[in-house]
């Protein structure tokens, strides 16, 4: 056949059927994979690891019959129909290398080595979208990395009359507080940052919710600060064009009232979208803020030692600064021991007054836990057994 019969062959209408006829014969075979794979659940997982070569050649091979019984009839189509498969293979390479290479250069800026060469320092403002961020929040203020923490969540939608549904958002702010505060309303509620900050040591403070703001734009919300953005949360607003994509991503920027956000500083580990390589270390969000407002790189500050006999003054001493949780001071009082709920201990020298003060601790902790509900007996009980069983107190 000349050149220009093969040419005129090539743009026929019974070729480009045949490209047709293998690309629809293709499609429905990936359907039906698809559907049975997905209807197989987790085990379709299993199968494939034994089975896939298997399947692989008799997919092939079904298909390739399949092909020619279509297009038996017209040379020019079945031409076409097997012209399909290896021009489909060269576009499926070519593709995969243009996203590979996009992926390279996606990565010559390497956010995985998790160090933040500026820290911005203590934030005014530190701004979080996890909802419920107790414990996050006591620990940012706790460790001074901000003056105030504004939490920013989703509340349930208003739905209008023609059904539709309006988007809702609260932001509250808090800080650390101390004293009166401590035993208001908004302190009193905040049961679970107690818990955080006293397990921690952190006795005579307490996290107070100083305002709540709410309106159907969470940008609208937002004070001037610094706002943390992480994968789960911000996914579409956080993952870079062909970069990794998981929840181990966060992103700082600083928010100004009439002007745009600027991002400040960014950490990320994650599978990368084509090559499905998994880059850099999962990391906690409170050792991204760390970096970013003081060393840079994510250490927590050294914890101070002291001794059981000081952490006793130490917490009576704070007894009207913040109320006081049993098990938040009997978990210091074993992180201080090093011992776990139930191990015995050689006996500690603690001199009358500190046996004196740690009964009043009791006492007064005890009144306060919430987290008995059937009766103050049982709080009692469980500090007395610790004073038996780790420090060899005789109490009842």
């Amino acid at each position: 056949m000349t050149l220009r019969g093969i040419f005129s062959a090539v743009f026929s209408p019974a070729f480009f059927s045949g490209l047709l006829t293998s690309a629809c014969l293709s499609l429905c075979v990936a359907l039906v994979f698809l559907a049975l794979v997905g209807g197989a659940g987790i085990g379709a997982i299993f199968v494939l690891a034994a089975f896939g070569p298997i399947i692989l050649v008799v997919g092939i091979a079904v298909v390739f019959l399949a092909t020619a019984s279509l297009v038996r009839d017209n040379s020019t189509k079945a031409a076409g129909a097997f012209a399909f498969y290896p021009l489909a293979f060269l576009i499926y390479t070519l593709f995969g290398a243009y996203l590979s290479y996009r992926e390279d250069k996606a990565q010559e800026l390497d956010f995985t080595a998790h160090v933040i060469a500026h820290p911005v320092g203590k934030v005014g403002n530190l701004i979080l979208s996890d909802g419920n961020c107790e414990a996050l929040c006591s620990s940012v203020l706790f460790e001074e990395l901000a003056d105030q923490v504004t939490s920013v969540y989703r509340r349930n939608p208003v739905i209008l009359e023609s059904g539709q549904k309006i988007p809702q958002f609260e932001a509250a702010s808090y800080v650390l507080a101390r004293g009166a505060d401590c035993f208001t309303p908004q302190a009193t509620k905040l049961t679970m940052s107690t818990y955080y900050l006293q397990g921690r040591g952190a006795f005579g403070v307490c996290t107070v919710a100083r305002k709540v703001r709410r309106g159907s734009e969470s940008t609208e919300l937002l004070e001037p600060g610094v706002q943390i953005k992480k994968g789960r949360n911000h996914r579409n607003e956080v993952v870079r064009p062909y970069g990794p994509v998981s929840e181990s991503i966060a992103v700082a920027v600083r928010v100004e009232k009439g002007n745009s956000p600027v991002e400040i500083a960014r950490w990320e580990a994650g599978f990368l979208p084509h090559s499905g390589k998994w880059i850099g270390k999962r990391f906690e969000l409170i050792n991204f803020i760390r970096a970013l407002t003081s060393d840079g790189r994510g250490n927590a500050a050294p914890k101070s030692e002291e001794t059981l006999s000081e952490a006793i003054a130490r917490i009576y001493a704070s007894r009207e600064s913040a109320q006081l949780r049993s098990l938040a001071v009997l978990g210091y009082f074993r992180l201080l021991l090093r011992v776990p709920y139930s191990s015995n201990l050689k006996e500690i020298d603690l001199s009358e007054a500190d046996i004196g003060m740690i009964l009043d601790i009791r006492d007064l902790s005890c009144s306060y836990e919430t987290f008995y509900s059937n009766s103050q007996s049982v709080c009692l009980e469980e500090f007395n057994r610790f004073l038996r069983e780790n420090l060899k107190l005789s109490v009842q």
